[in-house]
């Protein structure tokens, strides 16, 4: 997903959030993607810190605060995420009081795709289609992308 949103062009804001340095996948795949392409901003939030691993960006339960730290200042953008049903609850609730009002939002549990909101409110309607998928265009080029991994 992250290789697809770069080749669009867009803006991407990836954020990987876990329990610490040592259960941390895909850091140096990531870091790598970042050094080559400059649109995509990445940051890491550790629960705790192991005092082995690589530090991380913040140390702690992701915070509204710190999310708001690390979203584009245009809150008009798509938003993945997947985890446990009680992160990717707190993740849509922070995005909420942000101000993100975009419909465009797809979350996974454990691998099952999900609909939000229940088709109500914030992130309501269709989830968009997996990448590569044929589909219409629907959302400008310029918005940012915004991954919860």
């Amino acid at each position: 997903m992250l290789d697809a949103a770069l080749a669009s062009g867009r803006l991407v804001h990836f954020i990987h959030c876990a329990r610490n340095g040592a259960v941390h996948a895909f850091r140096d795949w990531v870091d790598e993607r970042a050094a080559r392409h400059p649109q995509l901003k990445r940051f890491y939030c550790y629960a705790e810190d192991d005092g082995v691993s690589l530090p991380a960006d913040a140390v702690g339960l992701l915070s509204q605060d710190q999310l708001a730290q690390w979203l584009p200042v245009e809150r008009d953008l798509d938003a993945y995420f997947l985890g446990p049903k009680g992160f990717m609850a707190a993740i849509r609730r922070q995005l909420k009081a942000l101000g993100c009002r975009s419909s465009r939002a797809a979350t996974s549990s454990l691998g099952r795709r999900q609909h939000s909101s229940k088709g109500r409110g914030l992130f309501a309607g269709k989830m968009p289609a997996p990448a590569g998928a044929r589909t219409k265009p629907q959302a400008p080029a310029k918005l940012p992308t915004l991954i919860f991994f």
